[in-house]
């Protein structure tokens, strides 16, 4: 057979070839450039600027003054911002009035399409009028420090501890305790843990193994009494790391429909063959308040919880069994409160008694004995407990996880209830005017993009839930950056 010859290309044809592959070029180059770029860039998105850099929602979430503010009368309030993924830091400048001076406030941006934010306090009322003083090189600032524990968190906790001074913690400081290193006689044991009490939103609690293998399995479903997403973040920690980090994602209902939402579950095994390391595991459930956690079951026996716990036994949440099992606290400081009438009842911890009879208010116990745990009897469900120590739900499950104990506090009511905290908040400025003004810097390499857009949120921690007071926005400003390779 002859040779076949190739027919020859057409002009049009070659045009196109020609037209694609410097289109690639140009596209590589330009991926090339926008990350590394030798020099500094800079994008602004501002609200009311004219170009829809940063724009509110959703809209029925909010509405327009006269002078350009914005005002929200709703829990939580979200903004877009429109650029490129090529920026990994954000200057956030926010000016605002709260609506109720007792509000919290905090701005998130988005990481992942489940709209899990990574949020920093904006407004902290109890923390606004302190004095704080820098905690070495952490980051962290001391309020109200009435101690000269010296330039570490740990050693502040072990002064505070001499000389019998309670230590709240707010935000990321909770994070830099010291841990207890082994538990003397430590054996595994024959049986393992399963909790079957409904607790609501965020959820921290701590373990121990040696020896052992690590399984644990979570089973939430959303309550819906709100919109938005409602997923369940899971991370466990071995120190200040997160050695696993897993989701379980929204039920798919987004609507505020009161749709009780299928059951979803998590199995979680420690990925190597071998065991893993001996010590203390935090494990942190992050989750709203409209995800309920129906289960947790691991292969481990020592398991405590840390505060606050929001026990949810009530036939509000479509639980059959109202009444709270029994629970134990060992540390000195006990604290409950509730957000529904309802809720109303005495509580007995030991031989002492709390009549709750105020919504949103804590109620709490001094000088329990810190060196056994002590039995906490309530008659109903819904209610939200903390206290410096640790929680239980079987006596001889507790133990201390961490050296000194600190009193995580849960909203603005609970400042009064320490003698100092520890935080990584930057107290807002207030002007002449009556605005506050804040600033917070956030590193965004993980940020989640969406068709171009970066998802922030507003979210007002009201101090009763029933008081949807109104928050005044008079500017919002997102200075986005990314170092040139020169400075790097």
């Amino acid at each position: 057979m002859g040779r076949k010859h190739k027919a020859p290309s057409s002009g049009k044809a070659v045009l196109v070839k020609a037209f694609v592959g410097c289109l690639a070029v140009l596209l590589v180059t330009y991926v090339v450039f926008m990350n590394t770029v030798p020099f500094d860039r800079i994008f602004i998105a501002k609200m009311n600027d004219g170009n829809g850099a940063l724009r509110f929602d959703p809209p029925d979430r909010f509405r327009y003054g006269d002078n350009g503010t914005v005002t929200t009368d709703q829990e939580r309030l979200y903004f877009l911002t429109k650029q490129s993924s090529a920026y990994d830091r954000a200057d956030v400048t926010f000016k605002f009035k709260p609506g109720n001076p007792s509000d919290r406030i905090s701005i998130g941006y988005d990481k992942d399409q489940d709209w899990t934010f990574n949020s920093k306090d904006v407004y902290v009322p109890f923390l606004e009028e302190l004095k704080g003083s820098q905690i070495g090189m952490s980051g962290l600032t001391l309020y109200g420090g009435t101690t000269s524990g010296g330039d570490t968190v740990n050693n502040i906790l072990k002064a505070a501890r001499s000389k019998d001074i309670v230590t709240g913690v707010l935000g990321e400081a909770g994070n830099t305790q010291e841990y207890t290193d082994s538990l003397p006689g430590y054996a595994p044991a024959s049986k393992g843990t399963d909790i079957t009490v409904p607790l609501r939103g965020d959820v921290t609690f701590y373990t121990y193994l040696s020896k052992e293998f690590f399984n644990l399995k979570i089973i939430k479903h959303d309550l819906n009494w709100y919109s938005d997403p409602d997923p369940l973040t899971i991370n466990v920690y071995k120190g200040d790391d997160i050695v696993y980090s897993s989701q379980i994602p929204d039920d798919g209902d987004v609507d505020a429909d009161r749709a009780v939402g299928q059951e979803q579950n998590l199995n979680i095994s420690n990925p190597d063959s071998g065991y893993p390391e001996a010590g203390v595991y935090k494990v942190q459930l992050k989750a709203s308040s409209d995800v309920i956690i129906d289960r947790i079951s691991t292969n481990l026996h020592n398991v405590v919880f840390g505060g606050p716990l929001y026990i949810a036994n009530s036939n509000l949440y479509g639980e059959s069994i109202t009444n709270v099992p029994p629970l134990y606290f060992q540390g000195k400081y006990f604290m409950a409160k509730v957000q529904h009438k309802k809720a109303f009842q005495s509580i007995k911890i030991g031989e002492k008694q709390l009549r709750i009879s105020e919504l949103n208010k804590p109620y709490i116990t001094h000088a329990l004995d810190q060196t056994k745990p002590t039995a906490v009897t309530a008659g109903k469900g819904d209610i939200i407990v903390n206290g410096s120590g640790v929680f239980a739900f079987s006596k001889d499950q507790i133990f201390r996880p961490f050296k000194y104990d600190i009193f995580n506090l849960d909203d603005t009511a609970e400042g009064n209830l320490v003698d100092q905290i520890i935080s990584d908040y930057r107290p807002a400025r207030k002007q002449d005017d009556g605005w506050y003004e804040a600033s917070m810097v956030f590193d965004i390499s993980d940020a989640y993009y969406q068709d171009g857009l970066l998802r922030w949120q507003i979210v007002t921690g009201h101090a009763n839930a029933t008081d949807r007071s109104s928050l005044q926005i008079a500017d919002m400003q997102v200075v986005y950056k990314k170092d040139g390779w020169l400075r790097k």
